[in-house]
Order: structure tokens, then sequence, then C-alpha cells
């Protein structure tokens, strides 16, 4: 097993989580051909007009169960993020039926070439920035941390911990209970597709607020894209992060 330890600006990071304010640390969005909104439509159920329509909540509440319970669930992402940290991430995260699970992405993170990875495979896996990785059992709750985490706290949270050569949150079971979002209404004067529905919140993390965010959420049901502020103790960071190629195969 090999470890790396955080290096200039990672450490920073983890003072700013342990600020309570929590580390959803950014990425910038470098040039994709695909058009996020071309992707969205893939394999799930329209959520139309149902009561999830009129209830920003149930919405959100239906989207990450179905994460959690899918079989199989892809997503492309771009990151960007400008404030107090900046970093420019593109990657994917990938739950096979077979049991593998990989996150990978690549660019700048808080000013340093970053090439975070993950895989785990037969009980088995190693996380890092490469080439310094390192390895072990599989934690038992490691999908749903990772897709809560997506859900409530935006893919950069964990990407930022990887970063860091350290475990991603929201693996030993309690990632409801750790990271909890409330406030939930419609903010559909930010929407992007006719079709598709704005979700906003805030994020509670680990008992202290940690940002605002607002989510849209396609006419297929998948997430669109993501905005959200975090305030440290040393200013402001904006986040975007932008999804594509989504599939959730229940």
């Amino acid at each position: 097993m090999r470890t790396r330890s955080p290096v200039g600006l990672l450490a920073a990071f983890a003072l700013l989580v342990a600020y309570a304010a929590f580390a959803l640390l950014v990425a910038c969005v470098p040039a994709q051909d695909s058009d996020p909104a071309q992707d969205e439509g893939q394999t799930a159920g329209d959520h139309g007009a149902t009561a999830e329509t009129h209830d920003p909540e149930a919405l959100f509440a239906s989207l990450e169960e179905r994460l959690v319970s899918a079989e199989e669930v892809r997503v492309n992402f771009q990151v960007t993020a400008e404030g107090v940290i900046e970093a420019n991430l593109l990657g994917m995260i990938q739950i096979s039926a077979g049991g593998v699970t990989d996150v990978r992405a690549k660019g700048v993170f808080a000013g340093e070439q970053a090439d975070l990875y993950l895989r785990s495979e037969g009980g088995q896996y190693e996380f890092g920035n490469l080439p310094d990785l390192t390895s072990g059992p599989t934690p038992e709750y490691l999908d749903e941390g990772l897709l809560v985490g997506f859900t409530r706290m935006g893919i950069l949270h964990n990407l930022a911990m990887l970063a860091g050569n350290a475990l991603p949150d929201g693996v030993d079971g309690g990632v409801r209970d750790w990271a909890v979002v409330e406030s939930f209404a419609f903010d559909d004067a930010e929407v992007s597709e006719a079709a598709s529905r704005v979700v906003s919140f805030s994020m509670v993390v680990g008992g202290a607020p940690a940002g605002s965010v607002t989510l849209e959420i396609g006419a297929g049901g998948h997430p669109m894209l993501r905005r959200q502020t975090v305030q440290f103790p040393t200013g402001e960071m904006r986040v975007v992060e932008t999804y594509s190629a989504v599939s959730i195969d229940p």
C-alpha cells in the first residue's frame, strides 16, 4: 500500500473542512463535444405529470432513490469552480451490475495537476491521486456514499477527498445523517430547457450550514446541471457541475 501526503492547497482544503463549512472543491470545464442536454434522456422514466412535478423535495428524493437502487449508473461530469479555491476537472463515475465501481477525473485541482482514481472490484478497492494509491477492503457502503454524496454535496466533494489521497466521505453508512438537505423550492427561472425543473435547496453537513444549491433535473428525470455557493471564513466558492451521458438502469 502506498500513500501520499496532501500538499500545498490540499492541506488548506482539510482546514476548510475543519471549519465546518465543508469542502466541495471545484473543477473547471474543459471543452467537450457532446451536449449534456442531448444525452440526458436515456434509460429513465419521464417525471412528467406526477406529484413530483409540484413537489421539489419529492423530485429530488426520487432522483436520489433511483440512483441508489439502480443496477447500473454512469454519469460523465465537468466541474468548474472559482473563488477561494479554483479547480478544473473532467471525468466520470460508473457503478456496474457486476460489482465494479469506477471514479476517474483529470485536470487541475487547487493549482496542481490531478489524476483522480477510485476502483472497487472483487471486495477490494484502491483510490487516490495517481500515481499514488491506497488500497484495502471495499467499504460496505461505498456506492451509497458516493451516490448520496453526489446528489447532496455534488461530485466535487469526494473528488477533493481523492485529491488528498483520502477515503471518500459517507462510505460508513451514515451519509444520509451527515449530509442533510433542506429548504426545497423550485427555481425554474434558472432552467435551461423548457421540459426540465430546477430544484433549489440548502446543504447542512456535519450539523453546520454548508451552502446553497440549484440542481436542474431533465424531463427524463436525470441530473443535468448543478450550481452551488459555499461560504468559507476566508471567502466564497462558486461551483458549477455539468452532467452528460447519464444512464440510470434499474
